[in-house]
Parts: structure tokens; sequence; C-alpha cells
């Protein structure tokens, strides 16, 4: 009888890139995964139930359907990788996830033509850490922390702040 040939499997690295996010990963067999990579670089807490994909090319200001990505089996498993080459990550977000994203950036930097008010969840450090004051109804004393520095006063106003006394 002949001994089956085990295949030792072939380790190596990949760079992945994704905006500012330049790393290596490791692949095993030409193969890592989604996982892996928003271990690494978070990209779902950023945005809430994106897809990661790969990609050859660079996508930045590209229309997606014009990228050809690396295979997935399963999904969020990717297959083919070469060791030494880059890849650039692509995330498709949720349209859903996206658009309530939107809605609290649009809330959040209101100018004095939007609704001044903060959203039931926005939230702020109220514990001591830096953040905008204006929100709660405190117009910020610093244009480094505030969101909306040219209108604090309108901010902080339509949040509780009762002007100066």
């Amino acid at each position: 009888k002949k001994e089956e040939e085990k295949k030792e499997d072939v380790v190596g690295n990949v760079k992945i890139i994704y905006s500012m996010y330049d790393q290596e990963f490791e692949i095993v067999n030409g193969s890592t995964t989604a996982e892996k990579i928003d271990d690494e670089y978070a990209l779902t807490f950023v945005m809430p139930k994106c897809k990661i994909r790969l990609t050859l090319e660079k996508n930045a200001g590209m229309n997606p359907s014009d990228l050809t990505f690396v295979k997935e089996e399963p999904e969020g498993t990717y297959q083919g990788l070469e060791v030494g080459k880059t890849y650039y990550a692509y995330c498709d977000e949720d349209a859903e996830e996206k658009a309530k994203a939107e809605a609290k950036s649009r809330a959040y930097y209101a100018d004095s033509n939007n609704n001044l008010t903060k959203p039931e969840d926005v939230t702020g450090d109220r514990n001591g850490g830096e953040s905008c004051s204006c929100v709660w109804g405190n117009p910020c004393v610093s244009p480094y922390n505030c969101k909306n520095w040219h209108n604090r006063f309108a901010v902080a106003k339509a949040n509780g702040w009762k002007g100066h006394s």
C-alpha cells in the first residue's frame, strides 16, 4: 500500500490596505477571513453589518461595479490569495445602517438652518473626557472639541442652555 502523502499547508502573508490601514495578514493555503480583517481594522464597528470584500485594484472613489473582487467561499472566507501580494479592502455598507448613521450625523452637526437638538441616541462623554458640550446645553469653550463651533450658542440653547446670566 502507498502511504497517502500529506500536503503541508502553504503559509505566508499578504498586505491588506483600507484607507489609512496598511497591515500584513497571514494566509494559509491562499485563504483568510473577513473576521480576521475586521478584528484588526474594526470596520463593522464603524459600519455595522457591512460586507468586507477584497480586490487587487486600488478602489478609492471607484464604482464597485468596475472592480473585480476576490472569490469568497463560503461568504467571508477569501480564496486564491497569493503570498506577497497587496489587496485592497472594500466595504459594502448596509443601506439601513448607513441611513441611520447619516441621520445621526446630520442632527449632530446641525447648523442654523437645521434642527439643533440632539437625537435620543446621540451620546457624549459627560464624565470628564473632552467632547462637544453644546448638545448637552453648555456652549463649548474650545473649537478643538466642538462639533459646530460657529453655531455653538444656538445648539446649546436648543438643548436647554438659558443664555448668559
